[in-house]
């Protein structure tokens, strides 16, 4: 998007590249297996460029800050904790679970204290 190289003070390209609609300058100090002003003026053309979803390959907004987002925020992946344990289904054993967390917590401040169940 009409990105420009920033010169030094004796008219040498810097290998820096700024993008032409935001003028954000892109600079990668170093990278061991491509040119950096290679991979800082493919930055500074993306920068503004309008983006597709990462998930579902539709075109995406722009943010608060004027960029293109990455991904739609309902097509992120959400965490799903993994199922607790079967004996968890028993309402007694919640109960004791829940007891014996609170009780850690208010002692020392942990989730789960080792040998708790021997101090009770």
């Amino acid at each position: 998007m009409n990105s420009h190289e920033l010169l030094r003070p004796d008219g040498v390209g810097s290998g820096v590249w700024a993008c032409g609609e935001c003028q954000k300058p892109h600079l990668i100090a170093w990278r061991a297996d491509k040119p950096v002003a290679d991979l800082n003026k493919k930055a500074a053309e993306e920068c503004c460029a309008p983006r597709n979803c990462h998930y579902c390959g539709q075109p995406t907004e722009r943010d608060w800050s004027g960029q293109y987002q990455r991904a739609h925020d309902g097509c992120v992946p959400k965490y799903e904790p993994p199922p607790p344990h079967p004996s968890m289904a028993n309402p007694f054993a919640r109960l004791l679970y829940e007891k014996m967390s609170a009780i850690s917590e208010d002692i020392g401040c942990a989730g789960w204290l080792s040998g708790n169940e021997y101090a009770l």
